[in-house]
């Protein structure tokens, strides 16, 4: 088993560093990762050394992968624009990689046949072609010739594509401009002003390296504003009504959420009457007061509350809360017992005392006012040691020990203490989720 185990090892670690081969990249189709490996290597070895074998197999390498794009190219079809740009790109990036090395002479048959010039030339005459073959009609029509133009100039100057991008371009931005233009005419006619606030401001965008477009910007900034003030409108109104018809405090502060909606909306304009300043009021009229009269909740009340915006602290409270606590001790269930013991003939005596106590915290919550809701939770806390004393013809090993902790009345207090407040704490979520529906 250990045998097989040191062989699988051994191989792990020899595939680990296993270097990878041009042949085994070519093999698996990568032909340009089979190049560069190729390249590497005879770079890493340098001129010095070297070889015929090296240049004889960059040459054949080489060879083999320049048949395979030039098979391809022969096989796509003239319309097959974008297998065509590939090819010529990967012959493209063949012939930077090894232009201009040590060894460049031994792979003279390619890169005098595909200069980087005409490989690039040729891509870029593709995207001319489908430039070309798009007929201009309408803004998007525009927009995907520009887009070919400009992606064959990116490449290489060929003909007028300089020329042809830039008054495609052109086209496109004042086409697109007239369509939006009209589009935002037509729904703001319909009514939908949102709509045509858009529309007229994605013509500004278009239009922008151009200039202004007719009065667009004035149409924008009016449609943006006419439907603000139609929300805004919308949203106060809402707001009045749910004001008028409940009293509740949650209705209150759904009443203050719409008033600081139409306010929001229309910010950019400046204040929509006075939706600001009753948003505030009716948030303010929204909050329930809420009050502990007991210092056993006061300072846990004053940390849970802040994460609740809906309630407040305030002595004059919707609700109250009141919590009382009581406290029971007992140390008197503790016993003593004899024992008398013989071992390897030497009789001894064992005194066994048992201590024990136990704390019970009983907490009572009552909540009164605008809700009811009361509660009563126990927390218990014990301890225990075992005191063991020998006396007598004790034998050796034996000692007096205790087993267990006995904690003091104290101990348990502040352990109990603080469960309770972890347990008040989770009672406070629940009446707060109920204090929020009020």
């Amino acid at each position: 088993m250990r045998i097989v185990i040191a062989v699988l090892l051994m191989l792990f670690v020899a595939s680990c560093s296993h270097t990878r081969t041009f042949e085994e990249a070519y093999a698996e189709g990568f032909y340009m990762e089979s190049i560069n490996l190729l390249a590497a290597d005879i770079e890493e070895k340098g001129s010095a050394r070297f070889k015929q074998n090296d240049a004889s197999q960059l040459r054949d390498l080489v060879n083999k992968v320049m048949l395979k794009y030039e098979t391809d190219l022969s096989n796509y079809k003239s319309t097959d624009y974008d297998n065509r740009i590939e090819a010529y790109g990967k012959l493209l990036e063949m012939s930077r990689r090894l232009s201009n090395r040590f060894y460049s002479q031994e792979v003279s048959f390619f890169l005098d046949k595909y200069t980087s010039s005409k490989l690039q030339e040729n891509i870029a005459k593709i995207y001319y072609e489908e430039g070309n073959l798009i007929v201009g009609n309408n803004g998007e029509s525009y927009k995907s010739k520009a887009v070919f133009y400009r992606k064959g100039f990116e490449v290489y100057n060929y003909k007028d594509i300089e020329k042809l991008y830039k008054l495609y371009k052109t086209k496109y931005m004042q086409t697109t401009a007239r369509e939006l233009y009209d589009a935002g005419k037509l729904y703001a006619k319909q009514g939908d002003y949102q709509l045509a606030a858009i529309l007229f401001e994605n013509v500004i965008r278009v239009y922008k390296p151009l200039g202004k477009y007719k009065d667009s910007e004035k149409l924008a900034r009016y449609y943006n504003k006419l439907e603000r003030t139609n929300s805004a409108k919308e949203m106060y109104s809402n707001a009045e009504k749910i004001a008028s018809s409940n009293s509740s405090h949650s209705q209150y502060r759904k009443a203050a959420e719409e008033y600081s909606s139409a306010a929001k909306v229309y910010r950019p304009y400046g204040q929509y009457r006075d939706a600001e300043s009753k948003a505030s009021d009716y948030m303010r009229k929204g909050k329930v007061r809420v009050y502990c009269r007991s210092s056993e909740c006061e300072s846990i009340l004053s940390s849970v509350i802040r994460q609740y915006n809906y309630a407040e602290l305030d002595s004059n409270a919707d609700v109250y809360i009141d919590v009382s606590s009581s406290v029971d001790y007992s140390d008197r269930d503790g016993s003593v017992t004899n024992d008398s013991k013989t071992e390897r003939d030497q009789t001894f005596n064992v005194k066994t005392e048992t201590l024990k106590n136990k704390l019970t915290l009983t907490t009572d919550i009552r909540v009164s006012g605008l809700m009811s809701y009361s509660n009563s939770f126990k927390i218990e806390k014990t301890s225990s040691q075992i005191n063991y004393s020998y006396s007598g013809d004790v034998p050796s090993g034996y000692y007096d020990h205790s087993e267990g902790n006995l904690k003091d009345q104290y101990q348990l207090s502040n352990e109990a203490r603080s469960e309770q407040e972890s347990e008040l704490r989770n009672e406070f979520s629940r009446i707060f989720s109920e204090i929020e529906r009020l």
